[in-house]
């Protein structure tokens, strides 16, 4: 039986009691595995698309939540649940729009000052909420014919509806 050393005389092509020794590459013993280079790899050299995380809501508005220009403690929870809580799922919030909209019955001077101060109250307590205040656009609509609700007899009331852009975390 005859043994390699390290300093045997044997090629690598000779055989022994094993059988022929096959050279090592020296491709598998010197270069690393490298990534792959996007600059040749077509898959690669595509931009990741952002995933978004946009919604909307309509919320029908409590008189109850604003006492005067401020949201009650209702009120902010309200809102935490409907807008505040789904736009916690995005790392970068692009808007926030929200529209004040009455439901048509009142006279539209007195209506559209009281829709402007709901969704300023609003969107200061998206401010207090650490949203940045150039992201945010708050308006307040009062519709030139009352809502089909007051032709019913059933109880008006105003709304918000909020459109949230943003990317997702």
């Amino acid at each position: 039986m005859a043994f390699l050393s390290a300093c045997s005389a044997l090629s690598p092509m000779e055989s022994n009691d094993s059988g022929p020794v096959a050279p090592v590459p020296l491709t598998d013993v010197v270069q690393p595995k490298l990534a792959p280079n996007p600059a040749v790899d077509p898959t690669l050299s595509q931009p990741l698309v952002e995933r978004r995380c946009d919604f909307s809501a309509d919320l029908v508005i409590d008189p109850s939540w604003f006492l005067r220009e401020q949201l009650s403690s209702g009120g902010q929870i309200a809102l935490a649940r409907t807008a505040l809580g789904p736009s916690a799922l995005c790392r970068k919030v692009e808007l926030v729009n929200i529209t004040v909209i009455d439901d048509g019955t009142a006279a539209a001077e007195l209506a559209q000052s009281v829709n402007e101060r709901r969704a300023d109250a609003i969107r200061r307590f998206f401010i207090s909420r650490g949203v940045n205040p150039d992201t945010i656009v708050a308006t307040s609509l009062h519709p030139s014919s009352p809502e089909p609700c007051a032709a019913a007899a059933r109880k008006c009331m105003a709304r918000v509806l909020f459109q949230i852009r943003g990317v997702a975390r």
